[in-house]
């Protein structure tokens, strides 16, 4: 469980949330945790009525919940809201306690070249170079490096051992977790005869990060060739994502686990890819596409809707394809029984 900066009571946290109390409004809240640790002082949430089971009888536990899932429920205080798992997680970014420190790091290298805002946290063995320039509320986590010229906005969370190379732009309210690789070198190869193998093309764009975006784990996000990749305002990374040169991103995408974009593809808004979905090079995916998981696309998606399987097909389309499929081995033994019924030679090869 998660401890809050201060005790709220059921009260207060009614007034901030705008939910609807319905128990005992002196409840006070502590900590933050799941159904299955609800008891005294613990705040947590039900958002829809497969999780009510979980809910048990824990006198001075409060959650958060749809208006139809309120019951009497001895001892527990209930905060009725639309959106209760919303509702929690601005409760979790406001008052949960973060271990961040506090100012820069005597352990951490900064170049005196960098100019960083004086509320800006640098933990130790973090390596700021010349140039970089950091705005107020921004933390950088310890064994991170920014690079020579690096821009980044207000109360970003770059964690632990991120990597943020030359000449990046990052927005506000950006968060990098550990591992995370911003503005590598695109992979840009070409062959020659006349050096007689294979040529390095260098890589000497920049990468954009816009407001609100979160890049998970041990993703990357390729620096461009020429010009810029662009990773649009309100788009969520997931980890082991690989984003490649020049790509394109609009505003509130999803890239789930594994995801892979070749380089120069281009997304409208709003678009969503499974875990493991896979996009060639230069391809269009138009805004409201969702791409199931484990797919992959080398052809531009026109309109945007559901799609899956390789190439991917409407949802609908791929299961009744799937289970025509299911139906084959029946199909082919009706057939060798109808051939043979009319006397026709089966091809070599045929069911039997």
């Amino acid at each position: 469980m998660v401890e809050l900066l201060e005790p709220l009571s059921a009260q207060e946290l009614s007034r901030l949330s705008g939910a609807l109390l319905s128990g005992n409004p002196e409840a006070q809240v502590s900590k933050l945790g799941a159904l299955d640790e609800l008891s005294s002082g613990v705040l947590s949430f039900c958002s829809d009525a497969s999780m009510t089971n979980r809910v048990k009888a824990a006198p001075g536990g409060v959650v958060f919940c749809d208006p139809s899932l309120v019951r009497e429920q001895p001892g527990l205080t209930f905060l009725a809201v639309s959106e209760p798992k919303l509702a929690f997680s601005r409760v979790a970014a406001k008052f949960a306690i973060r271990v961040l420190g506090d100012g820069v790091s005597e352990k951490a290298v900064v170049s005196p070249e960098a100019k960083l805002a004086t509320s800006v946290v640098v933990g130790p063995f973090a390596v700021i170079e010349a140039g970089a320039v950091i705005a107020a509320g921004t933390k950088i986590g310890a064994f991170s490096y920014v690079g020579a010229n690096v821009t980044i906005g207000e109360n970003c969370e770059i964690f632990p051992h991120v990597t943020i190379l030359d000449s990046v732009r990052v927005g506000n309210r950006v968060k990098m977790y550990p591992g995370t690789v911003v503005g590598s070198s695109g992979f840009g190869y070409f062959p020659s005869r006349t050096a007689g193998g294979l040529v390095e093309l260098p890589q000497i764009g920049i990468v954009v990060v816009e407001d609100d975006v979160r890049i998970g784990a041990n993703s990357a996000v390729d620096r461009a060739t020429l010009g810029q990749t662009t990773v649009g305002r309100g788009t969520k990374i997931d980890n082991l994502v690989q984003v490649g040169h020049n790509v394109q991103l609009g505003r509130s995408n999803i890239l789930c686990g594994c995801v892979g974009i070749g380089g120069s593809a281009k997304f409208g808004d709003g678009v969503v890819l499974g875990g493991g979905a896979m996009i060639g090079d230069n391809v269009d995916i138009a805004a409201g596409t969702q791409l199931g998981m484990s797919s992959c696309s080398t052809a531009d998606i026109l309109e945007g809707k559901g799609y899956t399987g390789t190439p991917p097909v409407p949802v609908k389309e791929f299961f009744r394809n799937h289970l025509n499929v299911r139906k084959l081995g029946d199909m082919f033994k009706r057939l060798a029984r109808l051939e043979k019924h009319l006397g026709i030679k089966a091809d070599e090869g045929s069911a039997t």
